[in-house]
């Protein structure tokens, strides 16, 4: 019965529509503007006045204790929810009217915690596009630091996810979430947490890959309990103010131990 019930829950979710825009291509440009959001059933809002703006190319670092509306934040970006009241924008073109299998194409986006789906290492590599050439995603695996697990494992690209990939350690799981989402191309890079779950080796690999990411011009924007501004003078949020400010600061001294290591 339970089994049923699930089944019944799964069937009354709403379809995707496959209707909105789809831009001529995406520059990067980024805007909220008076977003408020609360979730159903909670009398806390999350955001009542929420501005921000980034210019294409710009690196943005948000930053909060627990519960203030960092991941939140990462899925209004991302289209996964929409605030109640304001609105959220890409290129001046609000985000609830955009068609949203093409926006996901736009964005490398990394969650907190993420899901690997049932099946192989190549199916859940090639979610997005299908035609990608095994070399290609070797290429990027290597890229996050996982070729020498990759070389070891005797089924390779063959290898069966399974549990959602909770079988795997968490750094080894969010290396290949991140794989995943890099081999989208996107020009918003949405990171939420990016050291979670992460060695020094994982540290080092994400300080190079978001170095190249921000050289490349990608709108960058990092999420993250304790990190500070990835470069001096780039955007950054504490939601923990209230009202939330967006300032263009130089980067103060990090403090723990693990950000040195990311900003050396």
């Amino acid at each position: 019965m339970r089994a049923f019930d699930s089944v019944n829950e799964f069937i009354a979710l709403p379809e995707e529509t496959q209707k909105g825009t789809k831009l001529p291509s995406f520059k990067g440009k980024v805007s909220v503007k008076q977003a408020m959001f609360a979730y159903p059933n909670s009398p806390l809002m999350v955001y009542e006045n929420l501005n921000f703006e980034l210019e294409a190319g710009e690196t943005l670092t948000v930053t909060g204790s627990n519960g203030k509306g960092k991941t939140t934040l990462a899925r209004l970006l991302t289209g996964l929810i929409q605030p109640l009241r304001g609105s959220v924008a890409i290129d001046g073109v609000e985000l609830r009217q955009v068609n949203a299998h093409w926006w996901r194409e736009q964005l490398v986006y990394l969650p907190q915690d993420p899901d690997l789906l049932p099946g192989t290492l190549r199916e859940n590599m090639t979610l997005m596009n299908a035609s990608l050439e095994d070399v290609q995603i070797a290429e990027v695996i290597r890229k996050v630091g996982l070729g020498e697990w990759l070389d070891q494992h005797p089924d390779g690209l063959d290898m069966e996810i399974q549990m959602r990939g909770r079988n795997l350690a968490l750094g080894i799981r969010r290396r290949i979430a991140f794989a995943r989402a890099l081999l989208s191309q996107g020009q918003l890079v949405v990171i939420d947490e990016p050291l979670e779950g992460l060695d020094k080796a994982g540290i080092t690999m994400m300080q190079k890959v978001l170095a190249e990411l921000a050289k490349e011009k990608r709108t960058l924007i990092i999420i993250s309990q304790f990190m500070q501004p990835l470069k001096a003078g780039a955007k950054f949020i504490n939601l923990d103010e209230r009202p939330i400010m967006q300032v263009a600061a130089t980067r103060p001294s990090p403090s723990p131990a693990v950000e040195k290591e990311l900003f050396a």
